[in-house]
């Protein structure tokens, strides 16, 4: 269990300053080519709701063009986003927009809340609900009609925040194909995933403490701990899901979501930049 904060060199490259839980700029990461993300064009974190005036003011720097919100419409509508100015807004609900690759029914995102929220369950409404969150990493990644207009966004090379309610499973499952698609090889994508272990710390410290105080069931802790953990496990399924059914990234993005091997192309060349390009600019400052 990582409970601590430790940020790797990379992951703090590719930080800009906005002060919100498990926000991050992807850049700074180098891909299996040597050649890093572009600084200030792909954003992940948590949800934009409830911003005051300085936090509104740092998103508000990042230019964004378009803000894609994974939340289903339930969500969006109790905790709406802050309009950013100059940005699109597009609701992109995962779980209900699910390709025929997945199970036919959605994911009960709202049973799952329950258990996060810390209502008394049984030993076997825990192992239920944990099945409903292991599907979510076999079937998001089919969402063809929610991830259709973030991959259209960079078809136009747009400055891009993606995100769900904290950040972390339905973001993450994005990052994962996004940064595959990119030709970051398996350590850089977890190493993604896994870092919101670190940057919600504290959040999960709460919530721990927070489900056993409404729960009152010491075996609430664990089965908690299984939802906040970005582990292997989750990563793998994820990945099994893809490649075990599609061989390479390439192939599953252009059977499942129609995107071409150009369109993957024109991606890298305009997102990716020469890393030794980097060090040449550093030595001229």
């Amino acid at each position: 269990m990582v409970l601590t904060p430790s940020v790797s060199p990379d992951i703090m490259r590719g930080m800009k300053k906005v002060h919100l839980t498990n926000f991050r700029d992807l850049s700074g990461r180098k891909n299996k080519e040597g050649k890093r993300l572009k600084k200030g064009y792909l954003f992940r974190g948590r949800s934009l709701y409830g911003l005051n005036k300085k936090r509104l003011k740092e998103v508000e720097a990042l230019h964004l063009d378009a803000i894609f919100d994974f939340r289903d419409e339930k969500d969006r509508i109790a905790k709406p986003d802050a309009k950013i100015k100059g940005a699109q807004f597009y609701p992109c609900s995962v779980l209900e927009k699910l390709g025929p690759e997945a199970s036919g029914s959605p994911v009960d995102i709202y049973y799952i809340q329950e258990v996060i929220a810390g209502k008394k369950m049984s030993k076997e409404e825990y192992e239920y609900s944990y099945e409903l969150f292991m599907r979510m990493y076999r079937e998001i990644p089919f969402a063809v009609e929610a991830f259709k207009p973030i991959f259209e966004a960079l078809d136009r090379h747009e400055r891009i925040y993606y995100h769900c309610t904290g950040g972390k499973d339905r973001t993450g499952i994005f990052s994962m194909i996004l940064l595959w698609a990119l030709g970051f090889d398996d350590k850089a994508v977890y190493r993604d995933y896994h870092h919101s272990n670190y940057a919600r710390w504290r959040k999960n410290l709460w919530r721990l403490a927070h489900i056993f105080l409404h729960s009152g069931q010491w075996m609430s802790i664990p089965y908690m701990w299984k939802y906040l953990d970005c582990n292997k496990k989750n990563f793998n399924i994820t990945r099994s899901a893809i490649f075990g059914s599609y061989g390479d990234i390439e192939t599953f993005l252009k059977e499942v979501h129609g995107v071409s091997k150009e369109r993957i192309a024109d991606w890298k060349a305009f997102y990716l930049e020469d890393s030794t390009r980097l060090v040449s600019l550093k030595g001229k400052g």
